[in-house]
């Protein structure tokens, strides 16, 4: 993200004031991840009502995704001296446009292990003597989920799941 402003808060007698330094201010984070899959068949050759085969692919998947906590670095933070409450607080230099962008370092740590299954079904329907078989996709189903090993309480997150089909020349269907 790119902020055009940061904000500054300065103790003016027992008045707290806030006010904008126009600029350019790019901001960062950094992340790593890594993905293995592999993909399995099953073919089933039931050869009645023209359904010549039905195949099965499976897809799982699992990975492992790192976002380290850069906010201890201070990077886009600053401090005033509160005459209020009599303490030196903190406070984030773009809070104000949140809205904007994404603040940067608004969240925590991440630590994510993903768990992912994705089902194909398709079929070989017969076209008759002189055409080749016609493949379709009957039905696709993805499963998904992900656990944060630094969460305190509920690390998994929720299951996502999805599945649709083609309904040939009117369309397709999927949830």
């Amino acid at each position: 993200s790119v902020f055009f402003r940061r904000m500054v808060r300065e103790a003016d007698g027992d008045t707290i004031r806030t006010r904008f330094v126009d600029g350019l201010y790019p901001t960062f984070t950094y992340n790593a991840g890594v993905n293995v899959s592999t993909k399995l068949f099953g073919i089933l050759q039931p050869k009645v009502f023209g359904v010549n085969a039905i195949r099965h692919t499976l897809l799982p998947s699992i990975g492992y995704s790192y976002t380290p906590d850069l906010s201890r670095l201070g990077l886009y933070r600053d401090q005033f001296f509160n005459p209020i409450t009599n303490q030196v607080e903190s406070y984030n230099m773009f809070e104000r446009d949140g809205g904007v962008a994404a603040i940067p370092f608004a969240s925590a740590k991440q630590n994510n292990l993903t768990i992912a299954l994705q089902n194909q079904f398709d079929a070989k329907i017969a076209q008759g003597d002189t055409l080749p078989d016609a493949k379709i996709t009957l039905l696709t189903v993805n499963l998904s989920t992900a656990y944060n090993l630094t969460a305190d309480s509920v690390g998994w997150s929720d299951i996502n799941v999805n599945a649709g089909t083609s309904l040939g020349a009117i369309g397709s269907l999927s949830a």
